[in-house]
């Protein structure tokens, strides 16, 4: 009994997990754009303008998104893992390994930016606060934000378990493109890149995370029971 369950409930977490997975990345995307067309002006000069002209929704609304999206992407890889074929477990279970270093990261940058930069920013106390703000583009803040292409190191081992045409060759290739961007968003940490350049590197993130994971609910999707298509 419980060998004939294993295989529905991996498609049924896996289906609803890369839904989500979707959703959230679209919303994140439509909150960093509005965002950032609130704020084109650039960071903000110094801590205390940051406390004068802090605002949670054109400040950190996208991290409402950001923060369960490594939850749901960390259970989306377990399910993508127990898929596979055996013989492609090992690429899954070392994507699987850098989910979880992403969604640390994530999790520890994003409780600290929802939590403790922004109490303080709302309570006027900048002692110490500069090392965290994402005004600063050498805060940790941005060494946290480095998730994202530990994220993309581990798609582009997970893309080699996807084999075969129609989604599974879309979504293996569309890994691979984000996998590709990981030396751009190093060198945009370092300092290295512009803002101009990362940006168009962003977009890879931007619509090859939502598609692929799309198209991965699709794929589990008909090895649902009751929700096969017609």
């Amino acid at each position: 009994m419980p060998k004939s369950n294993h295989p529905n409930a991996v498609y049924r977490i896996g289906f609803w997990s890369a839904v989500l997975t979707a959703s959230l990345s679209i919303a994140w995307a439509a909150a960093f754009a509005f965002q950032f067309s609130m704020t084109s002006q650039g960071p903000r000069d110094g801590v205390e303008e940051t406390v004068r002209s802090f605002n949670f929704v054109t400040d950190m609304i996208n991290l409402v998104f950001a923060l369960p999206l490594s939850w749901t992407f960390v259970v989306m890889m377990v399910s993508v893992h127990f898929f596979v074929p055996e013989g492609k477990k090992i690429w899954t279970m070392i994507g699987l390994a850098f989910a979880i270093i992403y969604a640390v990261m994530a999790n520890i940058n994003y409780l600290i930016q929802l939590v403790t930069v922004r109490v303080s920013l709302l309570a006027g106390e900048t002692e110490g606060l500069r090392l965290f703000v994402s005004d600063n583009m050498h805060s940790i803040f941005w060494a946290l934000a480095n998730s994202y292409a530990i994220q993309s190191i581990g798609l582009v081992f997970a893309a080699w378990a996807f084999e075969g045409g129609g989604p599974a060759r879309w979504i293996r290739g569309l890994w691979i493109a984000i996998g590709a961007t990981v030396p751009f968003q190093f060198a945009f940490s370092l300092g290295l890149i512009p803002m101009g350049i990362a940006l168009p590197v962003l977009g890879v993130w931007i619509v090859g995370m939502p598609l692929s994971t799309i198209l991965l609910a699709a794929l589990l999707r008909h090895r649902v029971p009751g929700q096969r298509a017609a």
